[in-house]
């Protein structure tokens, strides 16, 4: 009995079993080396998932934020609708002026004013546009607006009537313009537009991604309504209802597709 207990703790020592284990250098790179592949691939994901979610706060924010403006503005003034305020014997820098003092303004950008609230630059449509001539298009963000102090922006592009007759470019299956005889683009008829101004909000000023139905968003003002722009110039209605981004991410001046 002696002898097995001498035997089991390990001849007569301390009475402890001492075990001694440690990874290889093979074993320590390869385990990171797994590590980075499953970092490669998850990271960029959770990046996207991460900026989504901050431009769609972003954009709810802008959003209540101009409409309680608009709000503040009625009842300071006494209006009773959005023409008392959209004026259409105004000009927008007129209108511009009118709405800053309803909102945390940190510059004011009039038409004739390209250096101010971000300078020029181009926005991309909510998915490609063909400009014409069969590359993708951009929008032009200048003009009136104001910058306000959480970096976002409000365009105003004021009509001189809520009843306007509107043409557009005649275009093929592809987009691409319909030549007349004097290589002009042919027109399309009139229609009519009822809207009394746009105003565009910028969620985030000029931070990016600088597309219509991600961080830029049209509004129609109407006398008695103000009603999302949806389509390839917005995509508000969808972000307040579901907090997803649906804008289609491509090249402004690749070939149209």
């Amino acid at each position: 009995m002696k002898k097995l207990l001498k035997d089991a703790y390990g001849g007569g020592g301390t009475g402890l079993v001492s075990f001694s284990s440690a990874f290889t250098l093979a074993e320590v790179l390869i385990t990171l080396g797994v590590i980075g592949v499953v970092a490669a691939l998850t990271l960029p994901a959770l990046l996207a998932n991460y900026r989504e979610i901050v431009i769609v706060n972003q954009v709810k924010k802008s959003y209540s934020a101009f409409m309680q403006g608009i709000e503040l503005a009625k009842g300071r003034t006494g209006a009773f609708d959005n023409l008392q305020i959209f004026d259409t014997t105004k000009t927008s820098d007129e209108v511009l002026d009118i709405l800053s003092k309803y909102f945390n303004v940190v510059s004011i950008c009039h038409s004739s004013d390209h250096k101010g609230c971000g300078g020029e630059y181009n926005v991309k449509y909510f998915k490609p546009q063909n400009d014409g001539y069969g590359t993708n298009a951009a929008y032009k963000w200048a003009g009136s607006r104001i910058s306000l102090a959480d970096g976002s922006s409000i365009k105003v592009n004021q009509f001189e009537s809520c009843e306007n007759d509107r043409q557009a470019p005649d275009v093929d299956a592809d987009g691409n313009y319909i030549l007349g005889p004097d290589g002009k683009p042919q027109m399309q008829p009139a229609y009519k537009d009822y809207r009394c101004a746009i105003v565009t909000l910028d969620a985030n000023g000029k931070n990016g991604p600088n597309q219509y139905g991600a961080d830029i968003h049209q509004l129609g003002i109407y006398p008695d309504s103000i009603k999302p722009v949806d389509g390839n110039v917005g995509d508000i209605v969808n972000i307040l209802s579901t907090g997803k981004i649906r804008a289609q991410n491509y090249e402004i001046g690749a070939e149209y597709k």
